[in-house]
């Protein structure tokens, strides 16, 4: 490995929870966020999943910008078992919004908010992690290697922590969301 860095925290994935963690965190701490895609470039990262915000999350959030909204912007949930025929709706407010858009939108606010507390690397993504007593070895795109008093896996399904780490994985839920005229 040609080169080994060392920061405060390494986040691995710059959507909500990246970019959440990121703002969240103490100012003065050293941190390198990482993506394997960016989601600042949204026009290219069309995203299907996730675009439903609740009430909760939306009391955390500033008011969403217009160009962020999906129609129809409040809505409720539907549930679908094809398998069993079982329907239900949810009594449950949610914010109907274009989920690459909303990711560029926090991590933009997330990044302003640090200013130079952050290195952000987009496009990279995390190939292995070594964890020991004084932190985590973090490998990225097999070219280099980084230490980490903390690591923060907010790569959502992918998990790619408790892969590498060997833990269990989340059993997968399979949700879609569609814009339907």
């Amino acid at each position: 490995m040609s080169s080994q860095a060392s920061y405060d925290v390494v986040i691995a994935g710059a959507g909500p929870a990246g970019a959440w963690a990121l703002k969240h965190l103490p100012e003065g701490m050293s941190i390198l966020l990482v993506d394997a895609a960016d989601p600042l470039r949204s026009f290219r990262d069309n995203k299907l999943c996730g675009g439903m915000l609740t009430a909760q999350a939306q009391a955390l959030l500033p008011e969403l910008p217009l160009e962020i909204r999906a129609e129809p912007f409040k809505t409720k949930m539907e549930y679908h078992d094809v398998d069993t025929g079982v329907y239900a709706r949810f009594p449950v407010d949610y914010a109907n919004c274009r989920r690459n858009l909303l990711d560029e939108w926090l991590l933009r606010q997330a990044l302003e908010a640090k200013g130079g507390d952050v290195e952000y690397s987009p496009d990279t993504r995390v190939s292995g992690l070594q964890a020991d007593e004084e932190g985590v070895l973090v490998r990225l795109d097999e070219k280099r290697e980084v230490k980490a008093r903390r690591f923060f896996d907010c790569t959502g399904w992918r998990q790619f922590a408790r892969r590498a780490l060997g833990a269990s994985l989340t059993p997968y839920f399979h949700a879609l969301q569609a814009e339907c005229s």
